[in-house]
């Protein structure tokens, strides 16, 4: 393990991709943020993180909300000192047919997904126009990004949308982030 001196934060990452994520970031010398929405899987995951020696944290929150994100950001900051990485992980599945999903479930993958995925990035950029630094916005997308499946038509929709949004920051440029 290398010390390299950057932050990194993962949403969703008490576990699956998101959790693998963060740990090769620590093994790789990151201090990391982890978060999720589930406290205790979160728990169970920094206990790991720490009985591995990683300089880690916790926090509670949800995507879906802007403010949340924004606490994220400051709490990691205040934690570690600055952010290097922020990874937009967390995301759900709708698998419901398209002509049967309802309008909670709807929203509910879009929220997490889409508007997720928009309030890290914004999040995270400003921090990183705060602290004159450059950054790494990763949002995590899916092959259904790409095309869309029968059984996944919300899901694929909403990651046609991250995966768009993956295009804007390339094209644009985003303050304060790194291409």
């Amino acid at each position: 393990m290398s010390t390299i001196n950057k932050v990194a934060i993962v949403t969703g990452s008490a576990g699956g991709l998101g959790k693998a994520i963060a740990l090769r970031l620590a093994h790789n010398g990151f201090s990391v943020m982890i978060h999720d929405i589930n406290k205790d899987a979160l728990t169970k995951t920094l206990q790991e993180f720490k009985d591995k020696g990683y300089d880690s944290d916790a926090f509670v929150g949800d995507v879906s909300k802007k403010s949340d994100q924004e606490k994220l950001v400051q709490t990691t900051v205040e934690k570690f000192g600055r952010l290097d990485v922020f990874v937009n992980n967390a995301g759900i599945e709708a698998v419901t047919p398209f002509i049967d999903i309802e309008e909670d479930e709807l929203k509910k993958c879009f929220d997490i997904n889409v508007f997720g995925t928009v309030f890290g990035t914004q999040a995270a950029a400003k921090q990183f126009i705060k602290q004159h630094s450059k950054g790494k916005i990763i949002n995590a997308c899916s092959i259904a990004g790409q095309e869309s499946y029968t059984m996944l038509g919300t899901y694929s929709a909403t990651k046609h949308a991250v995966w768009s949004l993956n295009m804007f920051q390339a094209l644009y440029k985003i303050p304060g982030q790194q291409y």
